[in-house]
């Protein structure tokens, strides 16, 4: 169910969304427009749910509703009282967002005729979107008792007035100022404040890194390898382990038929496959990777100096090296070319240069450095998605951290780990 129209006889109504993806503890974020409906925010907090809410005050947003959620254990709410402020983004945090044209009503939800699609994780325009709330979360103002007093004293004093839609907000404006959201100028701004999305980040990556780190063990275990540490580090081998049963095992969607394994049967299986895989010859691997694309991106990302010094034609190049990064053209009708006019003419050279370089070489936790270069608007590229941001790190660090992408979430899958695809 990835379409919510409120169709009876597809009975694909927007409540149903609540239902399907809050039925699991998460972090929702939630940016609308008009607010009278509170039972499917508290419904979410009860059942576990953190739940980041940014509204419009102004009619038809009731003051009441806002009261019933107001200081609720587990529900943040957040407002801007201009009439510019129309979303209806619903973000179900590691599992999808819904995007179209239902408020947080009771019509909407139920009886209206309207339009509601999903968005999964995998799809580039999910980190877009969380991206996107958060630049509104951080302009955004909290709402607090005394603001709500202020909006319910002007509600009922002009909801009987012919024009009250827009007096309302008029008002409040004269009352608090205008809240309202810039657009803030992407790269080198100020970082986000709240980073409200890297607790759901990091644990999600944790459970990727938990299910590696039981592959390498087994890896190493099994005594033999293709190339020595000098010549191309465990990790990446591992990655082309990977990509070999992505090709070969686990095509399309059949990695989700393998059965969910544990212990000796788990390890069993990524033994087998790994003895496999060491005696098949793999040209992209020994033609490629090691002679060519490895010291590429050796070259060019190995040190702050290196990227520091670094043109556009050679960054883009390094950067082509990645699977998932060259993998994008799929998304642009002129393909791979077109991918990188498109990196070029929305990414200024000097902010791409600084990102990489915190993201390689940053003085923070990698799992941070990783979410803001994916989340921040401040760090964030554009056209540079979560796996880019991931399998880069993944070839140039000092960690041994392993590169992940859709490609290695679902080759785990296939070998058995209950693990979230997630890679972006």
């Amino acid at each position: 169910m990835d379409l919510f129209t409120n169709t009876s006889s597809r009975s694909d109504f927007f409540r149903n969304a609540f239902i399907r993806f809050g039925n699991t503890p998460r972090d929702v974020y939630i940016a609308v427009a008009f607010f009278t409906y509170p039972d499917p925010i508290i419904n979410l907090a009860e059942t576990g749910s953190r739940v980041r809410l940014i509204v419009r005050l102004g009619y038809p947003t009731k003051p009441e509703a806002l009261k019933q959620i107001l200081g609720k254990e587990s529900i943040q709410v957040r407002f801007v009282n201009d009439r510019s402020f129309h979303p209806k983004l619903y973000i179900f945090g590691g599992c999808c967002a819904t995007v179209g044209s239902s408020n947080l009503t009771d019509p909407a939800l139920y009886t209206n005729q309207e339009v509601n699609i999903t968005v999964e994780p995998s799809d580039p325009r999910y980190n877009e979107l969380v991206s996107l709330f958060v630049e509104w979360w951080d302009q955004a103002k909290v709402l607090d008792d005394e603001r709500l007093k202020e909006y319910t004293d002007i509600y009922e004093r002009c909801r009987k007035k012919q024009d009250n839609e827009h007096f309302v907000e008029d008002e409040l404006q004269k009352t608090q100022g205008r809240v309202t959201i810039r657009n803030i100028r992407r790269g080198l701004g100020k970082p986000s404040s709240s980073e409200i999305y890297l607790e759901q980040y990091r644990a999600d990556y944790q459970t990727f890194l938990d299910a590696y780190k039981t592959v390498e063990r087994v890896y190493g275990a099994v005594g033999r390898r293709k190339y020595e540490e000098d010549v191309l580090p465990l990790r990446l081998e591992v990655d082309s382990y990977f990509s070999f049963i992505r090709e070969k095992k686990a095509p399309k969607d059949t990695y989700l038929s393998e059965a969910i394994l544990v212990g000796e049967k788990l390890e069993a299986k990524i033994r087998s496959t790994v003895e496999e895989w060491i005696d098949t010859p793999w040209r992209w691997l020994e033609e490629e990777i090691v002679p060519k694309r490895y010291p590429i991106i050796k070259r060019v990302f190995s040190s702050q100096e290196s990227i520091a010094n670094a043109s556009f034609n050679e960054i883009a190049e390094a950067l082509s090296t990645c699977h998932s990064f060259y993998d994008r053209f799929r998304f642009y009708a002129g393909g791979h070319d077109a991918h990188i006019q498109e990196f070029k003419e929305t990414n200024d050279l000097q902010q791409i240069r600084e990102t990489l370089t915190y993201l390689l070489f940053g003085r923070d936790n990698f799992i941070r450095r990783m979410g803001r270069c994916i989340f921040d608007p401040a760090f964030k590229l554009n056209s540079f998605g979560q796996s880019n941001v991931q399998e880069l790190l993944g070839w140039i660090n000092n960690e041994n951290i392993p590169v992940c992408n859709n490609r290695t979430t679902r080759s785990l899958r296939w070998l058995g780990f209950d693990i979230k695809l997630f890679g972006g």
